[in-house]
């Protein structure tokens, strides 16, 4: 006989971030008692240092959201790519090879942990290169990891001035003016990438973040309403915007959402996801199931597809079917033997095997 306690355990440890933006739309605020407060005024932040643990707190909102769980910041996907390939008409070929030899070389430190000589390196670099993107973003990204969210503010900046399309970076800023208390510039970045993509999700999200930290998560439901509206066949708006109805428990408003969202962008990974976290918490494991299939194979983040497996799982082990649990985790690994998350997985489910017996 499986072990109940054990198994509810285990599926809270699953679900437990999903809900995330469900508690910001229903909690109150940590930081603020009235409905409309800044995070902080510009003289308050000159007169007042505020305490690490404060941004701390705030920067983890951030890195709890579903985009953000397994991502590490903007070294992710792809992203050094694409920030080098916005760079490459800028540079002749051996400035090219020049910035490729040297962003290797930080990227190993980067990855080995050895922050100081990491940052003497890109100190050196940004001083003698001072238009090189890729350095000022690996050194805002090394300064957010540490918490010195003053110095990836002023990295992060520069990236914007120098390269003013990159999302990821900007969205990254926008973070970190709020994690400083300034709301109004996280918003104005945050805004700024949504007039040109309105379903860029760390941006819709991010101003959800932001507006909580402020204590008007009110204010946050309108806006995405409002874009709802304004972008009917934008599938990533119409998951933000049902992901808020089923944080104030308007579930059939959500579905309805989510269905005609399907309707006009079909294939929307964004809208399957939502759909399945709703139905998974509604009890309705086989249609949870059903959605969590379909977001994997619309799915083209790794991490994602990785979040889309979990939910299956969760599904499986919701309807007490071990057995067919097991099999799921053991076919994921074969066909994913790399995959860390398959192998955490797998060996969870023989440690609650064991626990059970």
């Amino acid at each position: 006989m499986k072990s109940k306690v054990l198994f509810y355990g285990v599926l809270s440890l699953f679900i437990g971030g999903s809900l995330y933006i469900g508690y910001l739309l229903i909690a109150p605020s940590s930081e603020s008692t009235s409905p409309k407060k800044p995070l902080s005024t510009a003289s308050e932040k000159n007169d007042t240092q505020e305490s690490a643990d404060l941004k701390d707190s705030r920067k983890n909102k951030f890195r709890s959201l579903d985009s953000k769980k397994v991502a590490k910041s903007i070294w992710t996907d792809n992203r050094l790519q694409d920030l080098q390939i916005q760079s490459l008409l800028k540079r002749t070929p051996e400035q090219m090879r020049e910035v490729q030899r040297n962003m290797t070389e930080l990227m190993q430190l980067y990855q080995n942990f050895d922050n100081a000589a990491l940052k003497a390196k890109l100190a050196d670099l940004i001083k003698a290169h001072p238009d090189v993107p890729e350095y000022e973003a690996l050194a805002g990204d090394l300064a957010y990891d540490l918490g010195e969210f003053d110095e990836a503010q002023k990295h992060l900046e520069r990236v914007t001035e120098l390269l003013p399309s990159n999302f990821v970076a900007r969205t990254m800023l926008g973070e970190v003016y709020a994690i400083n208390g300034d709301s109004d510039a996280a918003n104005q970045q945050f805004d700024t990438i949504l007039d040109s993509d309105p379903g860029y999700q760390d941006a819709l999200y991010g101003k959800i973040v932001v507006a909580d930290m402020a204590g008007d998560t009110q204010e946050a439901i309108k806006d995405i309403e409002v874009r709802a509206k304004a972008n009917p066949n934008n599938g990533n708006v119409q998951a933000a915007y049902a992901e808020t109805l089923q944080a104030q428990m308007k579930y059939a408003e959500a579905r309805k959402t989510i269905d005609d969202g399907l309707r006009k962008d079909p294939g929307n990974p964004s809208l399957y996801r939502v759909a399945s976290k709703m139905e998974m918490t509604a009890g309705n494991y086989a249609k949870a199931r059903e959605m969590a299939e379909k977001w994997m194979i619309n799915e083209n983040n790794p991490q994602m597809r990785n979040a889309s497996r979990d939910m299956q799982l969760q599904t499986l082990l919701g309807e007490n079917r071990w057995d067919d649990a097991r099999t799921f985790v053991q076919k994921w690994v074969r066909e994913e033997p790399e995959n860390e998350l398959a192998k955490i997985r797998a060996d969870m489910l023989t440690g609650m095997e064991e626990h059970s017996e």
